[in-house]
């Protein structure tokens, strides 16, 4: 990053920095709030004594709960829902992207006609199930975690 051009101009390896952290990725929580800090690191308070003895991990927590996805297949009742819920998850439940594939396979289809059944099963599965590009922007939202917590790397 261009503000980093200096920091690498006055060490003596700037190579050796920039190859060490190439294909490397950086997880951070962002935590803004001393009620968010509680809560994520099962503490009573704030102290800093008492954040940095906390033996809880958020971050590890928070990964978990964004990736793991249902293994289970959910009660289906039928050949057609069954269908469709092939259609969604192949399509990471994102109805965005269902709908763009049903574009694109049957140009002339009616939207307002095909999409109700997906809406349905997707909140049926998943209510208020995040997408996989709500998933992916909530973990670059993380980075700023490690920022304030560097000590709580996973």
């Amino acid at each position: 990053m261009a503000q980093n051009k200096s920091f690498l101009s006055n060490v003596s390896a700037p190579e050796a920095i920039l190859q060490y952290f190439k294909g490397k990725t950086r997880i951070e929580l962002n935590l803004i709030s001393k009620h968010q800090i509680r809560k994520s690191l099962n503490i009573s308070d704030t102290d800093i004594m008492t954040v940095l003895n906390s033996d809880a991990n958020p971050i590890l927590d928070y990964i978990s709960e964004v990736i793991d996805a249902p293994n289970e297949l959910p009660a289906l009742s039928s050949y057609k829902e069954y269908q469709n819920y092939l259609v969604l998850r192949d399509n990471d439940f994102d109805l965005a992207k269902v709908q763009a594939k049903i574009k694109t396979l049957r140009p002339n289809a009616r939207m307002g006609r095909v999409m109700p059944p997906f809406r349905e099963l997707v909140n049926t599965i998943h209510p208020g199930c995040l997408t996989l590009k709500d998933r992916l922007t909530n973990l670059l939202l993380l980075e700023i975690f490690l920022i304030v917590f560097p000590s709580v790397l996973i």
